[in-house]
């Protein structure tokens, strides 16, 4: 308990990025948590597809608090550790088509993404960037790029109606 006060008085900032990265924690929303470290001088970042982890990390020798994509509601952790991999691999991204092609993060974890705003630093604004992740398609099957193929498959669940 000691400790803690301790950390919390002295730290508040590594103290934050403790408890965000503990949640759920059953009494203390996120957003509580991240107003209270406001209110005691830490500077908070918003999650960011370039600059964001997993958890909330410390940047600039612990005085700032950046918001790991955790925070977001239904995103899987494969996802950000995907993303965070690439951009630590090539480096910031400017598009999030190429961010997509390049982790391999699923289509919605990029809408998700978009609507957390976490495209800023490529200058999108949620709307725009929702409405560029919402062209992501995956083309899983190669059979539709076949005019032929794609008559010869309805040709077959035809016949499959009428002969059962």
């Amino acid at each position: 308990m000691y400790a803690s006060a301790w950390i919390k008085c002295h730290q508040p900032a590594v103290f934050a990025a403790a408890l965000l990265n503990s949640q759920p924690l059953g009494f203390y929303a996120p957003a509580q948590i991240v107003r209270d470290a406001q209110d005691h001088g830490v500077s908070v970042r918003p999650i960011d597809v370039n600059h964001s982890t997993w958890d909330c990390t410390l940047e600039d020798e612990g005085a700032v608090l950046r918001l790991g994509m955790r925070m977001i509601k239904g995103f899987k952790e494969c996802d950000a550790d995907a993303i965070a991999d690439v951009v630590k691999r090539r480096g910031a991204f400017d598009s999030p088509f190429l961010l997509w092609k390049a982790s391999g993060a699923s289509t919605s974890a990029m809408r998700a993404l978009a609507r957390a705003d976490a495209f800023r630093s490529m200058n999108l604004d949620r709307r725009h960037a929702l409405g560029k992740c919402r062209r992501f398609t995956v083309n899983r099957c190669r059979f539709w790029t076949s005019p032929r193929r794609w008559f010869a498959m309805c040709h077959c669940r035809v016949r499959r109606m009428w002969m059962r």
